[in-house]
């Protein structure tokens, strides 16, 4: 077909937007398939590929998103792959490969709790006598979303997710430069991300390029920066259009708010050196839009208005009649007095 478009992620508030979008695009192509009277505006090849799993043939996304440890909330890697089996946990390998049960105690915390849609998506899929399979009501995720995962509907390929092990969601900081190169400075760490990224792009007829969400606040600037680099050495003719996603909030200790502002700065240098076309942007604490219940201190909330802006930007280079170059669009958008940002 060609005219493919990868998508990476990099970063927690990155991926509740992606979720977000992969969750409107896969919906569209469904309404479309069930409806022959559903004009089919946007080619789903160019975003999504097939896959033979376990289940059957199933459509995952062209996409690559990274995030530290324990960002998966109460959602396994097996389970997001669609793989009944589980993936091996890699971490528990080498860990039992150095101690023995008589040498170390192991403290699990308790699990997260698994928000409706969840539950609603593991009962769907196991065909379970005497479940329900009506939609639950999704008002209730405005208190049960803990992470990206508890509202996405998408099933992974499994090379899609790269886990940051060396840093845990919610404990570790991520916020400087040394972070981010204190993993692409292990060799392993650092070839495995672009091992992953190279294997969906030897997958495409014709790459058109990649569109790229970042977390602007955090390390995973960096991270995303240093990757587009060498992703230039290969893939140098190919489009590259990044999206700055702004934290909500600043944190309350005054350096990592210091941080966290000198990152939203440096990052209009560092993405819009390595793209097309780069576009910031941030979700403040608005009051009131109107005409909706949208509530600012939810990320769940404003991802989705950033999920929409995305929908938006990438509908004329996914178009299935008469499609307008990746090329083209991002010249068209970035001929404002600040050049490509």
């Amino acid at each position: 077909m060609g005219g493919e478009v990868i998508t990476l992620q990099f970063g927690n508030a990155s991926n509740y937007v992606g979720s977000h979008y992969f969750n409107v695009r896969e919906e569209a192509y469904h309404r479309a398939s069930s409806d022959t009277e559903c004009a089919k505006d946007v080619a789903f090849d160019r975003a999504f590929r097939l896959r033979e799993s376990k289940g059957g043939m199933t459509y995952v996304p062209r996409l690559v998103l990274v995030d530290r440890r324990g960002s998966l909330g109460s959602t396994s890697l097996s389970f997001l792959s669609g793989e009944s089996g589980g993936a091996p946990d890699t971490a528990k390998m080498a860990a039992e490969a150095m101690w023995t049960e008589d040498r170390v105690e192991v403290e699990r915390s308790p699990a997260p709790p698994k928000s409706t849609f969840v539950r609603y998506l593991e009962d769907r899929a196991e065909g379970s006598s005497g479940t329900t399979s009506e939609l639950p009501d999704l008002r209730k995720l405005d208190d049960e979303v803990g992470q990206w995962t508890d509202f996405s509907a998408i099933t992974f390929h499994p090379r899609s997710i790269h886990q940051l092990h060396r840093f845990q969601h919610d404990i570790h900081d991520f916020l400087d430069e040394s972070d981010a190169r204190s993993v692409l400075g292990r060799v392993e760490e650092g070839d495995e991300l672009l091992d992953r990224i190279r294997y969906f792009a030897e997958d495409c007829d014709g790459l058109q390029g990649f569109q790229i969400l970042v977390d602007t606040a955090d390390a995973f600037q960096f991270l995303a920066r240093d990757t587009l680099e060498d992703l230039q050495d290969d893939y140098g003719k190919k489009e590259f259009l990044t999206m700055g996603v702004g934290c909500n909030e600043l944190a309350e200790d005054k350096r990592k708010q210091r941080q966290q502002l000198l990152n939203h700065a440096l990052s209009l240098c560092n993405l819009s050196q390595t793209a097309g076309l780069h576009m910031p942007t941030r979700m403040g604490r608005w009051s009131k839009i109107a005409k909706t219940t949208l509530r600012p201190e939810l990320l769940f909330h404003t991802s989705a208005v950033l999920a929409g802006v995305l929908d938006g930007v990438s509908l004329p280079y996914l178009r299935a009649d008469h499609p307008l170059p990746m090329s083209v669009w991002q010249r068209l958008l970035g001929r404002g007095p600040r050049g490509n940002i």
